[in-house]
């Protein structure tokens, strides 16, 4: 991954906003899901309705970090699926972050679910592969300088996803990204202080009362 970022403020951006659960309180809805650990991590996606029809076919997972100009770095959890990647852009001062890291290191499985306005595809995944590409940076938790919304709001406002974001699949070319901030309470606290954002994603509607707008469309 390359990217080319930097700190300076952002007047008003807009961003889709992804958020995570576990597997087994998406089991009553997704059979997919059932055969998941209950303590899985869930990853949600806001998806246009349109790519849903590329929703298909075996996902391919991958973790990684981007350097920031702060010296800290940005955790990119992203999943290939055909032509269409879905990216998670996560911060690693965040307990919350970890503590979903380490139910996917414990279980080895984990769930993406990707939502359109009408519809909605769980995608279970199961692996081998472990953490330890993010593990070095666990001393970066609790730290409140590495401005990871900055950084992540200039990404998805000015980064060229194609760039970043290269395909994970041999002589396949990604046409369609779709990159998210995933949501906890700090990044929440954090958007709604900064405010002038407008945010596309399931939860949108939870954070309106701190002072950020809600978006009815996807951003490209």
């Amino acid at each position: 991954m390359n990217a080319n970022l930097n700190s300076e403020p952002i007047a008003h951006t807009a961003v889709r906003i992804g958020v995570l659960d576990r597997a087994g309180n998406r089991a009553q809805s997704f059979k997919e899901a059932a055969e998941l650990r209950v303590s899985a991590p869930v990853f949600v996606a806001p998806v246009d309705e349109a790519l849903m029809d590329h929703v298909s076919g075996r996902a391919i997972l991958r973790q990684g970090v981007i350097p920031l100009p702060t010296g800290g770095v940005m955790f990119v959890i992203r999943i290939q699926l055909n032509d269409t990647q879905f990216v998670w852009l996560a911060d690693p001062t965040d307990q919350e972050v970890w503590r979903a890291l380490d139910a996917f290191r414990k279980t080895k499985q984990a769930g993406f679910e990707l939502r359109s306005p009408e519809q909605v595809c769980f995608v279970p995944y199961e692996t081998q592969d472990t953490t330890a590409i993010l593990e070095r940076f666990r001393s970066e938790i609790g730290r409140k300088d590495r401005m990871f919304i900055e950084a992540a709001t200039a990404l998805i406002s000015y980064g060229d996803p194609a760039v970043t974001f290269e395909s994970m699949r041999p002589n396949v070319k990604v046409n369609h990204h779709r990159v998210c901030i995933l949501m906890t309470e700090r990044v929440k606290a954090t958007l709604a202080e900064r405010g002038g954002i407008t945010i596309f994603g399931p939860t949108a509607e939870a954070v309106v009362s701190n002072g950020l707008v809600p978006g009815t469309a996807t951003v490209q």
